[in-house]
């Protein structure tokens, strides 16, 4: 069965990279606020969610999330480098990016965005931020053509 971009109205296919499962539980908590069922395809980091996103589409079941969750906790990865390589996987060129972060720094926001984050996100703020998340995956669906509809306007 292929995962296909879901619609408004409905519970997203969200992919998460995170590494702490105390964190993990409190971000599932938040989710479950706004969607009764979200979709949740979780990795413990980039490398393992690109991995997971380029077998699948090679194997012709490829993975579109509505939302690229990632977990930039250790502080020492390149972000711009992170974000621009992500953008490159197959499944993630139209899906909102959000960057969950420890520290509320104005210059790590401003960094983070600068990468190419759609939304950034520190911990201590997820809760009061939850509907913002929400309103991204909300905007891209509505804001992005499907590939079916794509092909069918090429005809």
């Amino acid at each position: 069965m292929a995962y296909k971009r879901t619609q408004p109205n409905s519970d997203p296919l969200l992919l998460i990279t995170i590494r702490r499962n105390d964190q993990r539980l409190q971000l599932e908590r938040s989710l479950s606020r706004i969607w009764h069922q979200p979709k949740l395809l979780i990795e413990p980091g980039v490398r393992e969610a690109f991995t997971l996103l380029v077998e699948n589409h090679l194997s012709g079941n490829p993975v579109r999330p509505d939302i690229f969750i990632l977990d930039l906790e250790d502080g020492a990865c390149n972000t711009a480098v992170l974000l621009e390589t992500a953008r490159l996987a197959p499944g993630l060129r139209d899906a909102p990016f959000i960057a969950l972060v420890d520290c509320e720094s104005a210059a790590m926001r401003n960094r983070t965005y600068d990468a190419g984050a759609d939304l950034v996100v520190p911990w201590p703020r997820l809760d009061a931020r939850i509907g913002d998340i929400a309103g991204l995956v909300v905007g891209s669906w509505l804001n992005t053509e499907s590939a079916e509809d794509a092909s069918r306007q090429a005809r």
